[in-house]
């Protein structure tokens, strides 16, 4: 209780530290209270393999494109249920084809939104060329459009790789589909992010996203709160802000390893974490004018939400399933 009372606390310093002259607004104050966090269904309940969705209603549908990655970060949420398969698993055609067009008849005309992922997906770029290139086809006569979002380690980012990539942005752009391309980036806990030697992959990840910024393609960053960082959220986040500023890099998503965070502090205060840096996260946002999401959330009033019901999932070797909005799963897709 003792390294977790004191952990908390510098945690508070540092954000208040950080907004020594700044004055908070009540309203911003008030944004979150963790009394106010949904129940979450228990971890182990299983996906479901149908759902019934009410006409208008949309969901986050996730690709898992391959099993295969080329880091091997500490706090992984895949890696154990990863463990056992054989070195490279991926998603086929057929099994993309279908869900996409199962997508169209349950969006029906929305801007559907997808989103790719692995392991590290652009192990399999060709994947990624097709899946863009059959979303762009099916706007013509299936859907209203795409948002597509890729995330990636940022290591893999060639020139070679970077000059395709450009190249179909911009033809699939001209068939309402629209990339968003997401890097994974931990500030002062990127150490975590490691090469399979165990060396650090910060320096190569950096890279990566000045290559995005050279081949002028738009990204985020997927920051992730975690046992090696927590302490330096607010430090971090504007480091990035300030390293990577607009247009180029446009938005932060901030998440939370959760079940090590638990572990370390308990599972109120860790949620705690996120309850004290979001109205820091609102201020930031009027300062840079880069949301910060899963924390200004309802401030920003960038995204609507309001249609979204839950997620779907299209995985390589567990087919297709859905959960529903407000639910924290296990890990589930090897």
């Amino acid at each position: 209780m003792t390294v977790k009372n004191e952990d908390i606390a510098n945690f508070f310093s540092n954000v208040k530290t950080m907004f020594s002259d700044t004055k908070l607004s009540q309203s911003k104050k008030g944004i979150m209270s963790v009394s106010n966090i949904p129940d979450m269904i228990d971890p182990s309940t299983p996906l479901k393999k149908t759902h019934s969705d009410k006409p208008g209603s949309q969901r986050t549908n996730i690709i898992y494109l391959n099993t295969d990655c080329n880091l091997r970060c500490e706090y992984c949420y895949e890696s154990d249920s990863r463990n056992g398969l054989p070195d490279q698993v991926k998603i086929t055609t057929e099994e993309i084809n279908n869900f996409l067009l199962e997508i169209c008849d349950r969006e029906k005309g929305r801007i559907s939104t997808i989103v790719l992922m692995g392991g590290e997906p652009f192990l399999n770029f060709e994947l990624i060329e097709y899946i863009m290139l059959k979303a762009a086809s099916l706007t013509e006569s299936k859907c209203g459009g795409w948002g597509m979002s890729i995330i990636s380690n940022g290591t893999l980012f060639t020139d070679k790789l970077l000059t395709r990539y450009k190249e179909l942005i911009d033809i699939v752009s001209n068939h309402q589909v629209f990339i968003a391309q997401e890097v994974s980036y931990d500030g002062s806990g990127q150490y975590r992010r490691k090469w399979p030697n165990g060396s650090n992959s910060k320096e190569q990840v950096e890279k990566g996203m000045q290559k995005l910024i050279d081949y002028k393609i738009p990204f985020k960053i997927s920051y992730t709160v975690h046992i090696g960082n927590y302490k330096n959220l607010t430090k971090d986040i504007i480091y990035i802000l300030e390293k990577y500023p607009k247009p180029y890099h446009y938005r932060i998503t901030v998440g939370y390893a959760y079940q090590e965070l638990d572990g370390l502090l308990g599972s109120q205060e860790s949620y705690k974490l996120k309850d004290a840096f979001r109205p820091y996260a609102c201020e930031l946002f009027d300062i840079y004018k880069v949301p910060i999401c899963g924390n200004t959330c309802g401030y920003c009033k960038e995204c609507d939400q309001s249609t979204f019901v839950g997620n779907s999932y299209l995985s390589p070797t567990t087919g297709v399933s859905y959960d529903d909005k407000n639910t924290k799963h296990d890990f589930q897709q090897w």
